[in-house]
């Protein structure tokens, strides 16, 4: 297994039947990464290195936790399984807030210093909130990594390759996410623009509901119940069946053959 491996892993995830599981993720990285980007800049360069920045922020905040969970063996691993409960509750929060903001309902004073340094807190927060709730389906790939990073003695390796594989899934819902902002741009109009930002506002109010309300379990069955061919002797982590999938407890479910 190498790192190009991993990285293409990822991203060719988004492209497979997979992208039924990531649902899990990439609605509600999209609407902050998309809603974020229109709401904090006029246009042009401004808009352009904003989408940049605040993407990568989110990255960072999404890598560092998802990196976490799937290396059990680690020291902070096992600070976010011991608090993932509080913690989980506290990024739903966080994607609450978050979507009451683009929505228009919190209002905040964008040309106040404190927002310099609450906005890159916030992205680096919503990133981590969405790999706490996340659920993965494990694909062949990760397969291979956790069956590395699971073990003390590679658990660094294993690290990351986890890191590889979510910069590859980052590079496809990075990607969308600047389609959608050039066809938004495409034609300046305010009630799109607007419209726009309430929608991935209410993505992150559904993002909210599901964390706090503990439906994120059920959405995921729906959608791997729904969308993934069911193969005997491959349990999800909420037991349903489907493709192999790890819980956030570190715990694989995979063919046993």
């Amino acid at each position: 297994m190498s790192i190009i491996e991993a990285y293409f892993g990822g991203l060719a995830a988004f492209f497979s039947i997979w992208i039924f599981c990531m649902m899990q993720v990439i609605p509600f990285l999209l609407a902050y990464m998309v809603g974020a980007t229109l709401i904090g800049s006029a246009s042009g360069k401004e808009r352009i290195t904003l989408f940049l920045t605040s993407g990568a922020l989110v990255f960072v905040g999404f890598a560092v936790v998802f990196v976490a969970l799937g290396t059990p063996t680690t020291s902070l691993s096992k600070f976010l399984f011991r608090h993932q409960g509080l913690l989980n509750q506290f990024g739903g929060v966080i994607g609450g807030m978050a979507g009451l903001y683009l929505a228009g309902i919190l209002t905040i004073d964008r040309t106040a210093g404190s927002f310099k340094v609450i906005r890159p807190l916030a992205e680096l927060l919503v990133g981590a909130a969405v790999a706490l709730a996340y659920k993965p389906c494990v694909t062949p790939i990760l397969t291979k990594i956790y069956n590395l990073s699971g073990v003390a003695e590679t658990a660094g390796f294993g690290g990351l390759l986890i890191l590889f594989y979510t910069m590859g899934m980052f590079t496809a819902i990075y990607a969308l996410a600047a389609v959608i902002l050039w066809a938004v741009s495409a034609k300046p109009s305010a009630m799109i623009q607007t419209g726009m930002i309430k929608i991935c506002g209410a993505a992150l109010l559904a993002f909210a509901f599901l964390v706090l309300s503990g439906s994120m379990t059920s959405y995921k069955s729906f959608l791997v119940g729904r969308f993934v061919p069911q193969q005997p002797g491959h349990v999800h982590s909420d037991g349903s069946m489907g493709g192999a999938a790890m819980d956030h407890s570190g715990h694989m479910d995979m063919d046993t053959k």
